[in-house]
């Protein structure tokens, strides 16, 4: 009864029942004044039992009170306070709040400038602001990132965000043709941890780390993931082409202007950017202008589909909640899975322990899809310039009998 200390696996503690026997045990061996007296009855339908119940209960909380303190030494499993305090030693602290970001379509006349801060409106209300200044090009069509107004995870679906209150000459018509990337009320465990571990990074130079560590903390960045390629020929790697002796750098959210400075701060010279954003900054060594190539991603729907079979257990809920309980788990919003982001390779399994969590009992498969509209699978590659969101419409959850 106690908790032993393993060098190689950490602290290991009894289980309830094996406290139980052994305070059973030991209650056997205080009551028994000779060898001939009956043993005591420590039946849990017994005083003695209900006592012994009583005591292996705290003692079993005890240990977990024990554990839960050892695994707040472990950047990995620290929650809470313990976690924070880890962090604070890289000088980070934990993001309280990030607003939903949304990336629609707004059309009209070529060279109409979509300003920062321009306001548009979803069928409920929301509203959502600019992030970065856009030029309508030739195809009368510039896609720029709103953020909405309040803070939290508001759901965006597709095809909402169509009202235009900052009006602008030339510019007609905005629409959000994918969902919306949730924001969040507070950073999970697994949010946290991973920006922790990338900031490791964030202090060295040269380095392609070094760039997704820096970028990464940048305040209304979503997702970011860099590769490169040190080769003398032109590479292919999820999904993206790289040329020679350059970084490829994909981000979803935050300032350009921020975005190029930290690229600009971390890669050496001689080091090639590519991707579809160009942003031509300052030194502020010197004031040269510096420009800059990141991929801003094109928001692609995935889809989820959970089969289960249906008894006269079955909540009536059961849909609602295993539709939230899969929207959570997507968007990093649990406390053990990071947002899917780009270049991930998204795993069915990753859903499991949130859809059974929900409460269901028999669960007959899961399968996931990319985009929303291809083929189920029990894993799906998602592309490096693909930013995947997902809606509560493309969660499907089949009943069966």
């Amino acid at each position: 009864m106690a908790i032993i200390f393993n060098p190689d696996t950490g602290f290991i503690a009894d289980e309830t029942g094996t406290i139980r026997n052994q305070i059973a045990t030991d209650w056997k061996t205080a009551f028994k004044t000779d060898e001939s007296a009956p043993e005591l009855n420590t039946g849990p339908e017994t005083p003695a039992g209900q006592l012994i119940d009583g005591m292996a209960a705290l003692v079993a909380e005890k240990d977990g009170e024990v554990l839960r303190l050892a695994n707040g030494f472990n950047p990995k499993t620290a929650t809470g306070i313990y976690q924070d305090a880890l962090a604070a030693i890289y000088f980070l602290d934990r993001q309280v709040a990030q607003p939903t970001l949304v990336t629609c379509q707004c059309a009209g006349l070529q060279g109409t400038i979509i300003p920062y801060g321009a306001v548009v409106q979803d069928v409920n209300g929301y509203t959502f602001y600019n992030i970065n200044a856009t030029t309508i090009g030739a195809t009368g069509i510039a896609e720029c990132i709103f953020r909405c107004s309040q803070y939290g995870p508001i759901q965006v679906g597709a095809n909402i965000v169509n009202k235009i209150i900052t009006v602008i000459p030339g510019w007609d018509s905005v629409n959000n043709a994918a969902a919306g990337a949730p924001g969040r009320d507070f950073e999970t465990q697994a949010e946290f941890e991973q920006r922790r571990s990338d900031s490791v990074a964030k202090n060295a130079h040269g380095l392609a780390e070094a760039v997704e560590g820096t970028v990464g903390n940048i305040d209304g960045v979503i997702a970011c993931r860099i590769e490169q390629n040190r080769g003398d020929v032109t590479i292919t790697k999820y999904g993206v082409t790289i040329p020679p002796h350059s970084v490829y750098l994909s981000v979803y959210g935050g300032e350009q202007e921020k975005i190029a400075m930290a690229m600009h701060e971390k890669i050496d010279g001689g080091c090639g950017t590519t991707g579809n954003t160009k942003v031509t900054i300052a030194d502020p060594t010197n004031g040269s202008e510096q420009v800059y190539y990141y991929q801003s991603p094109t928001v692609v729907g995935a889809a989820v589909k959970v089969t289960l079979k249906q008894t006269a257990t079955t909540p009536t809920t059961i849909t609602a909640d295993i539709k939230a309980a899969v929207l959570a788990n997507f968007n990093g919003q649990t406390v053990d899975e990071p947002r899917v982001k780009m270049g991930d390779t998204l795993y069915a399994s990753r859903f499991y322990n949130s859809v059974t969590s929900a409460g269901v009992k028999n669960l007959s498969s899961i399968e996931v899809a990319f985009p929303s509209n291809g083929i189920f699978s029990d894993e799906v590659d998602i592309p490096l310039d693909n930013m995947p969101t997902l809606s509560e419409d493309d969660v499907t959850v089949i009943l069966e009998a």
